[in-house]
């Protein structure tokens, strides 16, 4: 930039990083849609620059360069779906960019309260789906927060959907978590009857009352490889998800 002020011209650069899109002091944002096969440009507002960066801590380059963005609650939520996308789903999705964002509860706490305002997000990611936890047994209602949540996408047009199971944990499949306990019996017992509870409790707590291993990063991501392989592994509802997904891959890319 300073290079191009004191000569006085513009410098056009061609690159497939999305890093400079990380400096909005410095760059203009134009996003390229691909809707049918039929190819847009729109200018971004430099308030959804703000509200992505400052309110959600998401990254521009977290959305701007993606086809579909799949917002999620948390670290975990990234990874079991990263896993699916790029694993089981590696080839349905050739041809389009998705992305797993995480925007993390105190974003959805700024949401509800209307302090975020997602009409900001709008702009940048048509394709967005939002998932957000149940907080609540799988045989009662969402939680309120999850039900405001839901609402307050809806009202700005955003889909959001809330997992019929209390949280992600509940979905990882069963062989798993016996993996997890390395041969312990009375562990893998217990894991077992946390997996097929009544979700009374969050399942990382429940877990920890039993001093039971329930797996985060690295190791999730080695478990899901040795444990989740194929989509008929996979939860009728996350299914139903990923088939969410491809609905609009066949939007972006007109076929």
């Amino acid at each position: 930039c300073q290079f191009a002020e004191d000569k006085d011209i513009q410098v056009f650069i061609a690159t497939h990083s999305q890093v400079l899109l990380d400096y909005p002091d410095s760059v203009r944002y134009f996003k390229i849609s691909n809707n049918a096969g039929k190819r847009s440009l729109v200018s971004i507002p430099s308030e959804s620059r703000h509200t992505l960066m400052n309110d959600l801590g998401i990254k521009p380059s977290d959305l701007f360069g993606k086809d579909i963005c799949l917002m999620v609650e948390g670290q975990t939520d990234v990874i079991f779906f990263e896993h699916i996308i790029r694993e089981l789903y590696r080839d349905d999705f050739s041809g389009v960019a998705v992305g797993v964002v995480q925007y993390g509860g105190s974003a959805a706490e700024g949401i509800i309260s209307g302090i975020i305002k997602t009409s900001n997000i709008v702009p940048n990611a048509v394709y967005a789906y939002w998932i957000h936890d149940r907080d609540s047994s799988q045989n009662s209602g969402p939680s309120s927060n999850a039900t405001k949540f839901k609402n307050a996408l809806q009202n700005s047009c955003f889909e959001c959907h809330i997992l019929k199971k209390r949280e992600i944990e509940f979905y990882f499949p069963e062989a798993l978590y016996e993996a997890a306990q390395e041969g312990n019996q009375e562990k893998i017992a217990k894991v077992k009857a946390i997996h097929s509870g009544n979700q009374d409790r969050k399942f990382r707590k429940a877990a920890e009352d039993d001093h039971i291993c329930v797996p985060c990063g690295s190791y999730l991501k080695k478990l899901l490889r040795d444990h989740l392989k194929a989509k008929d592994e996979l939860d009728e509802e996350i299914l139903e998800i990923m088939n969410r997904l491809l609905e609009w891959k066949v939007e972006i890319v007109g076929i």
